[in-house]
């Protein structure tokens, strides 16, 4: 059953059940009494009010004993909690704005859940971080979308350490010199994250070109690139800031420059959309080409801000 049925039922049922309380709450005196002359349609609206009240408890309630704070698509990660839940709200707007009702619509649901789940993630990670405990979308988005200044990022020094390259995923975007670092929990869980001026790690110019070749892996796993000197270099960094010794990329045998990236890599347009569609993963599945931004080398017809030297 999918999940919007499954809190839908939920939903119903403790709405049933609430008007039961309801009727049971006005006793039998009441009942055999009071509500002689008064006439069934009366009855109802009276017992309909006042379980309405009790509408928005008993759907967050049945929302949060169904979906998993883990249970919602990666482009969200993208996206500023307060802009999903804008989102949500202009959502319901427009439905209503059809004459459906919204709870009917199931894409649009699957949205707010989507939503509401990402949001309860966050709490918990900011929880677990910062021992912060807040339902203000502006507090959860000040923590996990701070501002950046390149002037002022710190000097090369990863904050986290990591025992393996599955537990990193390195994220870059179009037309920006920030690289971000994140350490994964169970290759999905983010515990720790930190972003720099790509100058800062002597990865710029082409080196940043190679890592967007990575990012080509979340289609089939693999990729592959006619330079084998910028994957030596780029290895050799990544070696050196996280202290493994096991390689980050490895060549794919029987394949000549055929590479695959053993951390997880994700792309971004300058607007903030996923390059490849399936984030945080070098899948074998191709996704959709209509929800993707096609991308080759030589599209980018602007260069980088920084060349290597």
């Amino acid at each position: 059953m999918a999940r919007h049925d499954i809190i839908i039922d939920k939903f119903t049922s403790k709405m049933k059940k609430a008007f039961y309380k309801a009727w049971k709450d006005r006793g039998i005196y009441q009942i055999l009494i009071g509500d002689w002359n008064k006439g069934a349609k009366v009855i109802v609206a009276e017992l309909k009010e006042i379980v309405d009240k009790q509408f928005t408890t008993l759907l967050i309630e049945s929302i949060e004993e169904t979906i998993n704070s883990n249970d919602y698509p990666k482009w969200m990660e993208k996206w500023k909690t307060e802009d999903l839940a804008n989102k949500v709200m202009q959502g319901f707007d427009e439905v209503s704005g059809r004459g459906k009702i919204p709870f009917a619509d199931k894409e649009m649901m699957d949205l707010m859940y989507d939503a509401f789940a990402i949001t309860k993630a966050r709490q918990k990670q900011l929880r677990f971080e910062k021992g912060i405990i807040t339902d203000d979308m502006k507090v959860l988005d000040k923590y996990f979308f701070p501002k950046v200044d390149l002037k002022n990022l710190p000097d090369a020094k990863i904050p986290f350490n990591i025992d393996s390259w599955e537990e990193l995923r390195i994220e870059i975007q179009d037309k920006s010199n920030v690289i971000t670092f994140y350490k994964l929990l169970d290759n999905k869980t983010i515990i720790g994250k930190f972003s720099t001026d790509g100058k800062k790690v002597k990865i710029v110019g082409k080196l940043i070109q190679f890592l967007e070749a990575c990012a080509t892996s979340q289609r089939r796993g693999t990729f592959h690139y006619s330079q084998r000197k910028h994957k030596s270099r780029l290895d050799i960094i990544l070696r050196d800031l996280f202290n493994i010794e096991a390689e980050s990329i490895i060549s794919v045998e029987g394949k000549k420059n055929c590479y695959k990236p053993l951390f997880q890599i994700s792309h971004y347009d300058k607007d903030g959309s996923s390059r490849y569609g399936h984030q945080h993963s070098n899948n074998t599945k191709k996704p959709n080409d209509k929800d993707l931004g096609i991308f080759t080398m030589d599209e980018d017809k602007d260069g980088y801000l920084y060349e290597e030297q």
